[in-house]
C-alpha cells in the first residue's frame, strides 16, 4: 500500500528518476524510494520539467559539476507539479496546490537572506545539484520555494518559469527602458531575455547567435534585428567586428558561455553603456580593464538566479498578460528518453527541451 494524501490518491513507495550515480560522464534511469517531506518541506508530484544547460554540465561531468556535486543524486531543477504531502510546520491546505519551483533553497538566516537576497544565500541548497531534484515522479521542495501557480498558467509554462526568471532578472538589472539593446545568444535564456526586454520597454533589440533557426525564433520573441555571428566567433560578420556595430548599443545582455562573444559585446557598447551577463562564460579570459571598461565607463554586472519574490511576480505577470513564450520552447521528451533532450542541445536545436513526466 502506498501512503495516502488528502487528495485521496496513494503515494507509491517507489518512483522512476534520472540519477547521477557516480563521478564521471553519464546518467542512469533508476527506481528509487519516494522521499518523505521533512519539516518545512512539501512533496511535489512532478508533472512537467525542462532541461537546462546546467543539467548538461552534470551529464558531461564538467568542472562546474565536479566542484558542486557529490553523487549519487537525482538531477533536474526546472519543473512544475502539484503538492501531494506536507512536512511539519507547513499548512495542510497547501496540498493540491499547483506549483513551480525556485531552485535556490535559502537558509532564511544568513546576511543575504535577511537582506532580501535569498537567491544569493550563503548556505543555499541547489535543487538538483546539492539536494535531490525534479527529474523524477516526485520531489521534496522547501515550502517557500514552491511557488503557487494561478489557473491561467499551464504546467508547461510553470516548468520554465525558473529559467525565464533568470533572464527576466538579468533584463531587470540591465535597465533596458528606452535603450538600444543587444542580446548575445539565442538559446532559451536569450529568447526569454528578448521577450522581457520588449516587455520592459527597450527601444530596439538586436539579437546575435550562430544558428539561423535560433535567430528566427528571436524575431518571433520580439527582436527587431538579428545577426548571424559567422560561425567561429572570430570575425568578419559578427557583432563588434566593425564600425557598423562598434559602440552602438546602450545595453548588452550576455546569454551565452563564449568568452569571445562577451568581449565583442563589451566592444559593441557606447561609452557609459552596461553589460549584464546571465550566461556563464567558461574559464578565465583577459580584458584590458583600462581601455575596454574604465576609460569608457562601462558597467559590467553579473546576475544569479531570481529575486524572490520580485522576479517570480514579474514572470507570472508577463504570462498572465498574454506573453507567448512558445518560440522559446523545444521538443518534448520523457524521462526514459532524456538522452534525446541532451542530443537536441548538442545539435543546436532551438528552444528549451521539455520533459513530460506525468501522463495527461
Amino acid at each position: 500500500m502506498g501512503r495516502q494524501t488528502q487528495l485521496g490518491a496513494a503515494i507509491p513507495a517507489a518512483m522512476t528518476a534520472v540519477v547521477k550515480t557516480q563521478a564521471g560522464p553519464g546518467l542512469s534511469l533508476e527506481t528509487v524510494p519516494v522521499p518523505d517531506p521533512g519539516p518545512g518541506d512539501v512533496l511535489v508530484r512532478i508533472r512537467r520539467a525542462a532541461v537546462c544547460a546546467t543539467d548538461r554540465h552534470i551529464e558531461e561531468w564538467t568542472s562546474w559539476a565536479q566542484a558542486r556535486m557529490h553523487p549519487p543524486i537525482i538531477i533536474g531543477h526546472e519543473c512544475s507539479g502539484v503538492i501531494v504531502a506536507v512536512g511539519g510546520g507547513v499548512p495542510s491546505d497547501r496540498i493540491g496546490e499547483r506549483v513551480a519551483v525556485e531552485s535556490h533553497f535559502g537558509c532564511n538566516d544568513c546576511s543575504q537572506c535577511r537582506a532580501g537576497r535569498a537567491h544569493l544565500c550563503e548556505r543555499a541548497r541547489l535543487f538538483g545539484a546539492t539536494v535531490p531534484g525534479c527529474f523524477a515522479q516526485y520531489a521534496v521542495v522547501q515550502s517557500d520555494s514552491a511557488i503557487a501557480l494561478p489557473d491561467s498558467i499551464s504546467d508547461v509554462q510553470g516548468s520554465v518559469l525558473e529559467p525565464m526568471g533568470a533572464a527576466v532578472h538579468g533584463v531587470d538589472v540591465a535597465k533596458v527602458r528606452g535603450n538600444e539593446v543587444l542580446v548575445v545568444g539565442c538559446g532559451p535564456i536569450g529568447l526569454f531575455a528578448i521577450a522581457a526586454a520588449r516587455a520592459f520597454g527597450a527601444n530596439r533589440i538586436t539579437a546575435v547567435d550562430l544558428y539561423d533557426a535560433k535567430l528566427e525564433r528571436a524575431r518571433l520573441m520580439g527582436a527587431d534585428e538579428v545577426i548571424n555571428d559567422g560561425g567561429d566567433g572570430s570575425g568578419g560578420n559578427g557583432v563588434g567586428d566593425g564600425a557598423e556595430t562598434f559602440g552602438v548599443f546602450d545595453v548588452a545582455i550576455n546569454c551565452c558561455d563564449d568568452n569571445q562573444a562577451v568581449r565583442k559585446a563589451i566592444r559593441s557598447l557606447r561609452k557609459g553603456g552596461r553589460i549584464v551577463s546571465v550566461g556563464l562564460p567558461q574559464g578565465v579570459f583577459s580584458l584590458d580593464l583600462s581601455e575596454e571598461i574604465l576609460y569608457r565607463e562601462i558597467t559590467l554586472a553579473g546576475t544569479s538566479g531570481r529575486l524572490i519574490p520580485r522576479t517570480w511576480d514579474q514572470c507570472l505577470g508577463l504570462l498572465s498578460d498574454g506573453l507567448d513564450i512558445t518560440p522559446a520552447l523545444g521538443n518534448t521528451h520523457t524521462l526514459e528518453h532524456i538522452d534525446r533532450a541532451f542530443a537536441d542541445m548538442r545539435a543546436g536545436v532551438p528552444g528549451k527541451p521539455l520533459l513530460k513526466i506525468e501522463a495527461d
